[in-house]
C-alpha cells in the first residue's frame, strides 16, 4: 500500500492541497487536517488507522511530524513523503490571508527542524522523499502533486 505524507510548515496549505487531492482521486484513504491528524490523539492510533485502511492513503498536518511516525509508516507501507517546501514569507502570507491575526514563528521553526532532519531519516527507513517547491500558486503545486500522487 503506498502512503503519501504531506508535510510542511504550520500554514503552508498542506490541507488545501490535500482537499483538492481528495477530489481528483477520491479512491484513497484520506487522514489529516483539523478534522482528522489533529483530532487523532497518538501515533499509535494514527498507525491503526493506516493498517484498517485498505487502500492507499494520503495524509496530511503538522501534529505527527515525528521521527517515530516516520519510522512506523516506512515499516508498513511504501512511504513517499512529500515536503511542500515554503519560504517562510510564503507561510505568513497565507497564514494571514486566511484571516489570522499574526503568524507563529515558534511553530515554523519546529517543523523546520524536523523537515531538515528527513533526509538522514530517508536513509534510516528507506522511504521515497520528494519535494514540492510551495512558493508558486495553489494550481502550479496541485498539477506536481496530482503527478507525484496519481494512481499506478
Amino acid at each position: 500500500m503506498k502512503c503519501f505524507y504531506l508535510v510542511g510548515y504550520h500554514g503552508c496549505g498542506k490541507t488545501t492541497q490535500a482537499n483538492l487531492l481528495e477530489k481528483a482521486f477520491p479512491q484513497y484513504n484520506y487522514i489529516g487536517g483539523k478534522s482528522g491528524l489533529d483530532a487523532i490523539g497518538s501515533v499509535a492510533e494514527l498507525i491503526g488507522h493506516v493498517k484498517a485502511s485498505k487502500s492507499d492513503m494520503l495524509i496530511h498536518g503538522c501534529i505527527f511530524q515525528t521521527e517515530p511516525t516516520i519510522e512506523r509508516l516506512s515499516k508498513l507501507t511504501d512511504l513517499r513523503v512529500i515536503v511542500m517546501h515554503s519560504l517562510p514569507v510564503t507561510v505568513q502570507q497565507r497564514t494571514l490571508e486566511r484571516g489570522a491575526k499574526d503568524y507563529n514563528v515558534k511553530k515554523f521553526k519546529v517543523h523546520y527542524n524536523f523537515i531538515k532532519k528527513l533526509p538522514a531519516f530517508k536513509a534510516r527507513y528507506g522511504f521515497k522523499l520528494l519535494i514540492v517547491d510551495n512558493n508558486r500558486g495553489v494550481e502550479a503545486v496541485q498539477q506536481e502533486l496530482r503527478a507525484i500522487c496519481a494512481p499506478s
